[in-house]
C-alpha cells in the first residue's frame, strides 16, 4: 500500500474516531443534565410508536388497560374516557419517552398508550386538560 494511501485511511481513521467520542461525550452530557447527574449512556433515536412503554408498573398501569401519562410539574390532568391517566414527573421516565427538554425541563406532554402496552402516540402540550377532546378521540382510536 502506498504511502499516500495509508495516510488517507488513517486521516478516515481518527475523523472516524474523534467523532464517535464527541457523540458519546454529548450524550453522556445530555443525560447527565436530563437525569439529574445520573450518567448512562441515553437512546441515539425515541421510540417508535410500537414499542412497549417502559415504567407501566412504575405507573400503576394494569395490564390490558389503555393509559395516557401525563408528564408535567403543575398542569391540569385531562379528562379522559376509556383509559387510566396517570400523572408523572419522574424525569427519567420522560427521558425515555423523549419528553425531557434540551434545558432539563420535564415536558409537559403526555404519551398514549394501548391495552397491549405499547406506546401509540406522543406529544409535547402546555395544557392537556384544554385539549382533552382530542386526547379522548386519540385514546378511542387505539386498540
Amino acid at each position: 500500500m502506498s504511502t499516500t494511501r495509508q495516510r488517507l485511511w488513517l486521516q478516515i481513521s481518527v475523523v472516524a474516531v474523534l467523532a464517535s467520542v464527541g457523540v458519546v461525550q454529548y450524550q453522556l452530557q445530555a443525560n447527565k443534565m436530563a437525569v439529574g447527574g445520573v450518567i448512562a449512556l441515553q437512546r441515539l433515536d425515541l421510540l417508535y410508536l410500537n414499542e412497549a412503554a417502559p415504567g407501566l408498573r412504575l405507573l400503576g398501569v394494569p395490564s390490558g388497560t389503555k393509559a395516557v401519562v401525563v408528564f408535567c410539574q403543575t398542569c391540569s390532568q385531562p379528562l379522559i374516557t376509556g383509559a387510566q391517566v396517570v400523572r408523572s414527573t419522574d424525569r427519567a421516565l420522560a427521558n425515555q419517552y423523549g419528553l425531557v427538554k434540551d434545558n432539563a425541563q420535564l415536558g409537559p406532554g403526555y404519551v398514549i398508550i394501548n391495552s397491549q402496552g405499547k406506546l401509540r402516540y406522543r406529544s409535547y402540550d402546555n395544557d392537556p386538560a384544554r385539549h382533552q377532546g382530542e386526547i379522548n378521540r386519540l385514546v378511542r382510536g387505539v386498540e
